[in-house]
């Protein structure tokens, strides 16, 4: 039951565009105990499909700028390959605090972001 609630929550906010990776990779390994290799192993599969079920829904609405989606997606690729090779000689406790710390710089962000939105707003 627990996987199910995870996949759904990880699969709601891949669709809204923060990633559900952000959610899955800590739940898998906090509450399901899988090693870190193996949660980000499952998110790169789960990510398949949610991203192409994203891309049909945000096209369908108009919402796709395929040139600069292009950019991202080669420069994203090269360096997707780069990292997975890199990190597969980590060691699996520096990819956690890797992980962790990427977590907070994106928490800081998305705040940084709010406080500023609210700034405008008023």
């Amino acid at each position: 039951m627990w996987y199910i609630l995870v996949g759904v929550l990880s699969g709601v906010l891949g669709a809204m565009g923060m990633g559900g990776g952000t959610f899955l990779i800590p739940m898998l390994i906090t509450f399901f105990a899988i090693k870190q290799r193996e949660a980000q192993f499952i998110n790169l599969v789960a990510f398949v499909f949610m991203g192409i079920i994203a891309v049909i829904l945000h096209k369908k609405n108009g919402m796709i700028n395929f040139g600069l989606g292009t950019i991202f997606a080669i420069f994203g690729g090269i360096f997707a390959l780069i990292v997975s090779i890199a990190s597969a000689k980590l060691d699996s406790d520096i990819l956690k605090i890797i992980f962790g710390i990427f977590l907070i710089v994106v928490g800081i962000c998305q705040l940084v972001a709010t406080i500023k939105k609210q700034k405008l707003n008023k």
